[in-house]
């Protein structure tokens, strides 16, 4: 039901009654103009409120019209006229005229007013329908430019609009428009079940998913999902947004194979410095690298000097089977085999094998049990390296690689360009590593013939002695001693070191032993033999290189229990020490100049007496020089052993056997140094036995 327009009434009743008042109070002077008054409060009322109120402000004029006829002193003059009753007539007649006229006016402003704000609404419409339109052209323009693969997709995960990236990833042929209204399954088969629960994901929380890696088995996607909502909040849709990053993805991971590839090669390089020392676990440590980057499982395989092929290295990726995998060493390939190791050493080519047949186990199999092994290994993918040095040297084993079906992996040219690096790297070491060894065991076997094979047993007198090279003895030279009989009885004894390492220096330490074994057949004072040692090495070395000598004449004692008597001539060497039985320790010879630096020197002779108990302890300047490790001992390390600390264990160790004493220096002087010494240490005690 239409409301009544109260406010219209409201109006009409306070003009009516304002203009009766009006009239009332200014009737002696407009009574001729009575109804001006009236007439303008059924003006007001129509045009205000219309119609009714109009007729209302009528009805009420004329009764306060009627009132004031009557009341008027005029009245008498009124109904000489047609009469009060016509006039009133009139008046509502005017005033219905009146209303209706202002009724019809007042319908057609608003009318007017209606028509003009339909045009106004009409005009903003289609503003709004153009600029919606554009806005629409310019997002569908967007979305189909773009490469970002967008889609909006309702509570039934069915298509309600999508651009032709997202389409693409779809079947790649049917066009955007037709995807609308088909389910996601229909529309993005590869991905489908990737996206689907994270659409609903955003419809169950309302909240936005953005940035999550989505792929499908060749492709990647970064994947971004956000509500879309009517204007009273509710989510009807989600927006999905889907940016291809395969080729970035692709291009981190070949950054990280190639990190890991340079990481790998290094560590190996690093692994195979340490090939000299043992290069058989230094090839082991390579085989733990190549798995599981290059491999399930790696064999190394070394041709041995006969031409046989022995495994020296195997290692797997999973512990589980790693007892399995070493059973292969029980089997290493024949020479003559025709396939794997023996065909990459004949032909020197590495061989790559995609996939690993039955037939293929059969054809590297040995045995039977063999056979089995290889079965239980499982593998599917292989490759086999040679190792050889430069392009004819010969090769030295080979590498083996296999990926098992359990991984599900398999070789590509990229592995075999890096097992191929590999290869090279470890050829290299392995044949440095054989030469240094075939070095080492030359210069041990020359330094050795520079020392006597064994001590000879002196009679009633004890001798011990030890001598510790520098290093791995891969340089000959250095310290020496010798023992041996000169004439009538005595015995003569050597000690000395020789400035250097290496072949030249080797050659003087011959030099000078056994021209000092020459002239103790003719000279019986150890001054006059060291000048003789003297002017032999300035005519062999020419003051390049240099040895210090402590010389020592021995009478050893008649029978046991008597007194040994020795004369020591020195060269430039630290004197020898006299360790009495009482504990107390002396210095015995007379300081000279070194061997092979000045010709034509004398030197000087110093004698005493052994008695019984008594030791003698010769030794060169690798037990007074031995350091201390940085960073240990009070002093904060790096202090020398020095004379007086070997003076004080030598008091220690009176009255103990030559044997014993020499082991108390040797493991006291070693363990100052961390059992690292930084120079040749030898040592020789004598002692006349109680």
């Amino acid at each position: 039901m239409k409301k009544l327009p109260l406010l219209g009434y409201g109006v009409a009743v306070l003009s009516s009654a304002l203009a009766v008042a009006l009239t009332q109070a200014l009737a002696p002077w407009v009574e001729p103009a009575l109804f001006t008054l009236l007439f303008a409060a059924v003006m007001v009322s129509a045009g205000r409120g219309g119609r009714g109120p109009g007729l209302l402000a009528t009805l009420l004029c004329a009764l306060g019209g009627l009132y004031l006829f009557l009341q008027s002193p005029n009245v008498a003059a009124y109904s000489s006229a047609p009469g009060i009753l016509l006039r009133l007539a009139l008046f509502v007649g005017v005033c219905g005229l009146i209303t209706s006229l202002t009724d019809h006016l007042r319908a057609a402003r608003q009318q007017a007013e209606r028509l003009s704000g339909e045009q106004a609404a009409r005009r903003e419409a289609e503003t709004l329908r153009q600029q919606s339109e554009e806005a629409l052209a310019t997002l569908d323009g967007f979305l189909t430019s773009s490469p970002i693969g967008f889609g909006l997709w309702d509570r039934d995960l069915c298509c309600l609009r999508i651009n032709a990236a997202l389409s693409a990833l779809g079947d790649g042929a049917t066009p955007p428009e037709k995807h609308l209204g088909r389910p996601l399954q229909d529309v993005l088969p590869p991905l489908a079940s990737v996206l689907e629960p994270q659409i609903r994901q955003v419809f169950v929380t309302g909240d936005s998913l953005l940035n999550l890696e989505v792929g499908s088995e060749t492709r990647t996607f970064l994947a971004s999902y956000f509500p879309v909502r009517h204007g009273d909040g509710q989510v009807f849709g989600v927006g999905a947004a889907l940016r291809d990053v395969s080729e970035r993805k692709q291009a981190e991971a070949e950054r990280e194979r190639s990190r890991q590839r340079w990481h790998f090669l290094a560590e190996a390089s690093i692994a195979l410095s340490s090939a000299a020392l043992d290069y058989e676990a230094t090839l082991e440590r390579v085989a733990r690298l190549a798995v599981p980057l290059l491999a399930d499982y790696c064999l190394v395989d070394i041709v041995g000097d006969d031409g046989f092929i022995r495994r020296l290295a195997v290692a797997h990726a999973d512990p589980a089977e790693e007892a399995l995998a070493q059973e292969l060493r029980r089997y290493p390939p024949h020479p003559t085999g025709s396939q794997g190791v023996p065909k990459a050493l004949r032909t020197r080519q590495p061989e790559i094998y995609a996939d690993i047949t039955e037939a293929d186990l059969a054809n590297l199999a040995r045995s039977e049990p063999h056979l089995h092994v290889l079965r239980r290994l499982g593998p599917r993918s292989g490759m086999t390296v040679p190792l050889f040095v430069g392009e004819s040297g010969r090769a030295l084993g080979a590498l083996s690689f296999a990926y098992t079906g359990r991984s599900g992996r398999r070789h590509t040219p990229d592995d075999l360009a890096l097992a191929e690096d590999l290869a090279r790297r470890a050829a290299l070491a392995l044949d440095n590593a054989r030469l240094y060894h075939a070095q080492q065991t030359i210069a041990q076997t020359l330094q050795q013939s520079l020392l006597p094979p064994l001590l000879v047993e002196v009679p009633h007198i004890e001798v011990a002695a030890c001598y510790h090279p520098v290093g791995a003895g891969v340089e000959v030279g250095g310290d020496f001693y010798d023992l041996f009989e000169s004439r009538n009885g005595a015995w003569d004894v050597v000690l000395g070191d020789v400035s250097g390492k290496g072949p030249e220096a080797a050659a003087v330490t011959a030099l000078v032993r056994y021209a000092a074994r020459a002239a103790a057949m003719r000279l019986s004072e150890p001054g006059q033999i060291l000048s003789l040692l003297n002017d032999a090495v300035c005519r062999q070395t020419s003051g390049e290189r240099f040895c210090t000598m402590a010389y020592l004449c021995l009478e050893p004692p008649a029978r046991r229990g008597a007194v040994a008597h020795l004369t020591v001539g020195v060269a430039g060497h630290p004197l020898p020490l006299l360790v009495r039985k009482k504990g107390t320790v002396e210095a015995i010879g007379q300081p000279g100049m070194v061997l092979g630096a000045v010709p034509d020197l004398p030197f000087g002779d110093e004698s005493a007496d052994l008695f019984p108990g008594d030791s003698l302890v010769l030794y060169t300047d690798g037990v007074i020089e031995a350091r201390r490790p940085r960073g240990e001992g009070g002093s904060g390390g790096g202090d020398l052993y020095g004379e007086e600390r070997l003076a004080a264990l030598l008091r220690s160790c009176a009255g103990l056997t030559a044997q014993a004493l020499l082991k108390r220096v040797e493991s006291d002087v070693m363990a100052f140094q961390s059992n690292d010494p930084a120079d040749d240490i030898a040592i020789l005690v004598l002692r006349v036995p109680e």
